[in-house]
């Protein structure tokens, strides 16, 4: 089976690449800060990169490309309509031979997540929201059993992102394994009050509530970031001594935070491919792709991954679609993952893998409160 995945620039540098791609003067001589006109300009829709030989540990195969669309994050939430006009015609484009149609970042947020992509196509459509919970909820677990060995780290997550897609999956999945969750939101409004009662009443449980961040974050401890559109936690009074996993494209963190010493910033979504692939998912523009964009080597964010998974296991369905995540699904294609060689094997801080030794040296420095 073969895929076709749909993304978008999260910055000019991106935007750039998707320029080298199709050797556009226009947009690689462009002034910086000068390229908003590329938004809507549909022959600057091109693929980037392809994956020709993708081999799942079981044995089957299957392979895939990933298409770009010259549209900026901000310009997307304005205007979806546009956008998803530019998805749909990539796919008419370059995606006519494919089984199964990805969307990577904003492009699985516009459109009703989806949706409305979905009700234009005749084919089947994945957002990679399901696989990109459970690699968060896989990084976030081994996480707080990792650094629980050490006295001085805060054994508690903080999960911030409500009432975002992302956040209410990572919330049900993570109490689903008896995980202790905490949770951020300003105001706390009727329906996710409503919500979260439920959540409590199902697994028996106590959610705290917390609509100061700063205050939240006194406590330290391990931050879930996993809002839908990114920059959650920008202003947030990160204390040192802090671990928070990153969920999701845009990030929450700012570049100045990832960068601190002080605090531990790791990769919430990214997912190794299957060993018995070997090299034969790599080509130059995919080893630039992955720098550009900041997978490393063989491992990928996991909503490209959704996609892979779902045609090595022959099932050209829309598994990811819309507002809610079922927790049920989300365990189901972390099975289905596994199964063929996919796995949270490795954490990384930006593209720098960490060993357990050294996230525990961190968690027991006496970090100023």
């Amino acid at each position: 089976m073969r895929f076709t995945f749909l993304v978008h620039p999260l910055g000019e540098w991106q935007l750039r690449f998707i320029g080298a791609r199709q050797l556009s003067g226009r947009i690689l001589t462009a002034r910086f800060g000068e390229l908003e006109w590329a938004s809507f300009e549909h022959q600057y829709i091109h693929p980037i990169t392809r994956f020709p030989r993708l081999v799942s540990a079981d044995g089957p195969v299957c392979s895939g490309q990933v298409v770009g669309i010259p549209t900026m994050p901000e310009v997307m939430l304005a205007e979806q309509s546009q956008t998803v006009d530019m998805l749909e015609e990539a796919v008419e484009r370059f995606g006519q031979d494919s089984d199964l149609i990805g969307l990577g970042a904003l492009c699985a947020i516009i459109g009703s997540r989806g949706q409305e992509l979905a009700r234009r196509l005749d084919r089947p459509v994945t957002t990679g929201n399901s696989l990109t919970c459970w690699t968060a909820a896989q990084t976030t677990e081994y996480l707080l059993t990792l650094l629980s060995r050490s006295r001085r780290f805060n054994p508690r997550i903080l999960l911030v992102g409500l009432p975002g897609t992302m956040a209410w999956g990572l919330l049900e999945v993570l109490l689903g394994r008896g995980l202790p969750v905490e949770v951020f939101h300003s105001r706390f409004p009727k329906a996710v009050e409503r919500r979260l009662g439920k959540l409590e009443t199902k697994h028996g449980t106590t959610i705290t509530r917390h609509n100061d961040l700063d205050e939240a974050l006194r406590a330290k401890g391990l931050v879930v970031g996993a809002g839908s559109i990114g920059g959650e936690l920008a202003e947030a009074d990160l204390r040192p001594g802090t671990v928070v996993v990153d969920v999701a494209r845009p990030l929450d963190t700012t570049a100045a935070q990832r960068m601190r010493p002080d605090l531990l910033v790791l990769e919430g979504e990214m997912i190794s491919l299957p060993r018995a692939t070997g090299d034969g998912w790599r080509t130059f523009w995919s080893t630039i792709y992955n720098m550009v964009v900041g997978q490393v080597d063989s491992r990928v964010f996991a909503c490209l991954a959704e996609p892979m998974v779902l045609c090595m296991e022959g099932m050209a369905e829309s598994f990811s679609l819309g507002r809610n995540l079922d927790p049920t699904r989300v365990e189901e294609i972390g099975q289905i993952a596994q199964s063929h060689g996919f796995g949270v094997h490795e954490l990384f801080r930006g593209r720098e893998p960490l060993d357990d030794e050294l996230m525990l040296e961190f968690a027991n420095v006496p970090w100023l409160p």
